[in-house]
Parts: structure tokens; sequence; C-alpha cells
């Protein structure tokens, strides 16, 4: 979504089109899933989803996509920034929403319509394309939220939760492969290979993700310097923070932040 939209939406359509990271942004996502099948990992948590369900993910929140070998799926991804909300009322119940959805036949069929719509707008009438849009999200939101009991649980495995609860509990921590194998009671090799099939990652790749998610957290929100917020998340030294923070966001973190303080300038 570019800078200065409130909604942006698209549909998308792929095969063997997986994530290799999780990342995170400063608005809502909805993944409507209309064909296909895909898991969707949220923060710690793995979901399976199928057709007809969605995932909500909240601004910050660490999330990413994958599907099996060989297996085309078709989706609808909406993007909304929270000032699209049109109440204070409708902010607050949509703080604590991120998870996956198995909606009623109702409620997916009304779905389904105001995406379409929205689909419309977006491809087809440029005059007050963001002001219908507007309209349209709060609509479906507020239909959604008056329905919000069919939350789907995490199906994660037991050993793989745990593990990744771990990592997000302890990234600042020195970690190991050998010493994650010994506090879990598996052997290296399990352990690897189990946490590759559930997460479509290494062990490896996660524990970065998840430091570099948490250092990008710290760039944005306080005045740390580079070097402190390195010590902060894990890393032995700045100079391999560095490697790896433009390794996984592609800049490096001094220019992370001054393009994220000139963005907020520009809002202010």
């Amino acid at each position: 979504m570019t800078e200065g939209q409130l909604i942006a939406c698209e549909r998308k359509e792929g095969v063997n089109d997986n994530m290799t990271k999780s990342h995170f942004h400063d608005f809502y996502e909805i993944y409507f899933l209309e064909e296909g099948g895909r898991n969707i990992i949220i923060e710690s948590d793995i979901f399976s989803i199928e057709p007809g369900m969605f995932a909500l993910k909240a601004p910050y929140v660490m999330h990413h996509s994958y599907g099996d070998l060989n297996v085309p799926f078709k989706r609808i991804v909406l993007y909304f920034r929270p000032n699209a909300l049109t109440s204070k009322e409708l902010r607050d119940a949509m703080e604590n929403s991120t998870g996956t959805y198995r909606p009623d036949p109702s409620l997916q069929r009304t779905m389904e319509e105001i995406l379409r719509q929205m689909l419309e707008e977006e491809n087809e009438n440029p005059v007050f394309k963001q002001e219908s849009m507007q309209s349209l999200l709060n609509t479906m939101l507020v239909t959604f939220l008056r329905k919000a009991d069919n939350k789907e649980k995490s199906c994660n495995k037991h050993l793989i939760g745990e593990v990744m609860d771990f990592i997000h509990e302890n990234y600042a921590e020195n970690i190991s492969l050998e010493g994650l194998a010994k506090k879990f009671y598996v052997s290296h090799y399990y352990l690897c290979r189990e946490f590759k099939r559930m997460t479509n990652r290494t062990i490896v790749q996660y524990i970065s993700v998840t430091r570099i998610s948490n250092a990008q957290r710290k760039i944005m929100e306080t005045d740390l310097s580079i070097t402190e917020i390195s010590n902060l998340t894990g890393f032995s030294n700045v100079t391999h923070f560095n490697r790896v923070f433009k390794k996984y966001a592609g800049i490096s973190p001094s220019q992370y932040r001054k393009d994220y303080r000139e963005i907020a300038k520009q809002k202010l």
C-alpha cells in the first residue's frame, strides 16, 4: 500500500508463492482465501486456512504465509490504516482482533460481496474511490465484529509452538540450536526437521527475523542508539547487526531510522 493511501485491495493468485521471512507493517491486513489452502504464521502461532476463511493482522504484528508444494491458491488481500475506521469504538474493538476466522455462511457471503465491491472500486472507479472503500470497509468490519465468535485456534504442534514462544521471549539472549535441542529434550536433527516442516523456515532464520523485527520496533519507537539496539536484540556486535538487518530489511538500521522519521514528519 502506497504512502498516503487509507485503503487498498487486490486479488492475487499463484503457486509455490511462499514468503521466506516474516514481516510487519503499520496498517491492518485482511487475507481472504478464495481457493486452495495456506498456512499462516502470526507471531508464534501457526494456522491453516481453507477457502472462505480469512486471517486478520493488526499493525506491527509479525506474520508470513506459505502453502504446500504445487498447490495453487487465490486470495483477496485488503489493507487499511487505523484512521480508516470511523469511530473510536470500532478502533478499540479491532485492537485485539488479530487471528484467523471461519465465518458462518451468511457472514462469508457478506464479506465476499463487500470485498468484490471494493475490488471494483479499486480498479474501476477513480472518483471518490477512497471514500467509497472506507464506507464499505466500516460496514464489513461492523458486520464481522458483531459475529466475532468464530476465531480459530492455533494448530501449533506442542513442541514447535513452545520453541517459537521461547524464541520470542528470549530473542535478546544467546540462543543456539544445541541449547534449544537440550532444553526441549529432542535431537538437533529432529528439532531442525520439524521446525522447517511446520514453519517453512530454519530455526536460525526464525531467530534472525524475530530479532530484526524487534529491532525495527525499537528504531521506530525509541531514541536508543543503533549500538544499544543491537545489544538489546541479541547481537554480539554492531557490525553483525548491521549485516543481518540489511539482509532482512533491505537497508541499514540508520537508513531505516532516517526513512521512518521522514515519513513521520510528512504525516504531521
